[in-house]
């Protein structure tokens, strides 16, 4: 600055030093970063810093204090107040198929002045559940053709062959699977007949069932019950047996069971009707439809009709099966001699032996 009377002058230098208000804003601006879930405690995740000054002092100079405002439930993460750096706090909250991102409400406050900013967090989906696949139990008719759908094994969280983590799972089946009868397809769970079932020789399958993806397992029981078809025809046998004649209505000649059981049900358990079908001459016997017992229903004479060969019926509604009982007459002493009245003559005289 020159100071001057018109002839002579002087100068001097006036410093103007500004006094430093707090008059600019502090500036942190949204982020995106990601973390591993299941991460644990005080592992960092990100830095927060003041846009102009990339620290943690203002343009103005004060230093900023933070703090997270919301977005942030149960605990997941914690601020430095002084650095801003976000570390994990809660690592139990960090599950991916809970919460697979936060966004963080930041604020920064210089004690005036203040400025917020979303900070995302992505979590990193690692294979981390187990699959879990359940026991279950279903039904099938047995000599079901090859390729018959029976179960679809699916993921239980899921619903579909993706575990939590969406891994893709691998079935096989590992045990139970008695002369290879069921398939499963190793992609989608779904379980398919293979080879022959037959209620009669094998009427529950306990099939051991596996799901992988690739890193972890689980298994489960998969019962099968076959039902029993009608697909097996009665055997009766032909059969011979032996009566006196004369005998009784109601006496017990022979009791015709199916060959398999010894009883009056089929292997298929089905219960058999019996009839005769032919040979009854004079219906001379009687068989009792429930039991197969043939009895006596009429005269029988030896003499008349020394044997009777029976054709019977076995029929379990469906199929059937016949046999020949042959039933033989004991001929009894039961017919009185007869000798008739007669007239004759002889030459008296006659020699000894005439």
């Amino acid at each position: 600055v020159q100071a001057s009377d018109g002839i002579n002058s002087d100068t001097a230098v006036i410093t103007v030093n500004l006094n430093n208000l707090n008059d600019n804003n502090p500036r942190i601006d949204d982020a995106t970063t990601t973390l591993d879930e299941n991460s644990v405690n005080g592992t960092l995740v990100y830095n927060v810093n003041e846009f102009y000054t990339t620290n943690d002092t203002d343009r103005d100079g004060e230093a900023l204090t933070y703090e997270i405002m919301g977005g942030n439930p149960g605990g997941a993460f914690a601020i430095n107040a002084s650095t801003g750096q976000i570390t994990v706090a809660n690592s139990i909250m960090l599950d991916y198929e809970t919460t697979p991102t936060y966004s963080l409400l930041v604020r920064t406050h210089d004690g005036y002045n203040s400025d917020f900013a979303t900070i995302t967090i992505n979590l990193n989906n690692l294979n981390d559940n187990l699959p879990r696949i359940d026991d279950a139990t279903t039904s099938l008719n047995e000599n079901s053709g090859n390729g018959t759908s029976v179960y679809n094994v699916n993921e239980f969280y899921t619903t579909n062959d993706t575990d939590r983590d969406g891994l893709l799972l691998t079935y096989s089946i590992t045990g139970g699977n008695t002369g290879g009868a069921f398939a499963i397809n190793a992609s989608t769970g779904e379980i398919t007949v293979a080879n022959n079932l037959d209620y009669e020789t094998t009427p529950t399958y306990n099939l051991t069932v596996q799901a992988s993806d690739s890193a972890d397992i689980d298994t489960a029981v998969i019962t099968i019950n076959v039902n029993n078809t009608n697909d097996i025809s009665p055997r009766i046998d032909n059969a011979v047996t032996t009566l006196d004649e004369n005998s009784a209505n109601g006496t017990l000649v022979y009791n015709v069971n199916e060959f398999y059981t010894t009883n009056d049900t089929d292997l298929d358990g089905q219960h058999l009707t019996y009839s005769i079908t032919g040979g009854n001459t004079g219906g001379a016997f009687a068989i009792n439809a429930s039991t197969g017992e043939i009895t006596t229903a009429n005269i029988l004479d030896y003499e008349t009709t020394p044997t009777f060969n029976l054709t019977v019926q076995a029929s379990d509604g469906t199929n059937s099966d016949t046999a020949v009982i042959t039933v033989n007459l004991n001929n009894l002493n039961d017919n009185l001699p007869r000798i008739d009245d007669a007239t004759t003559s002889l030459a008296e005289n006659s020699a000894n032996g005439t």
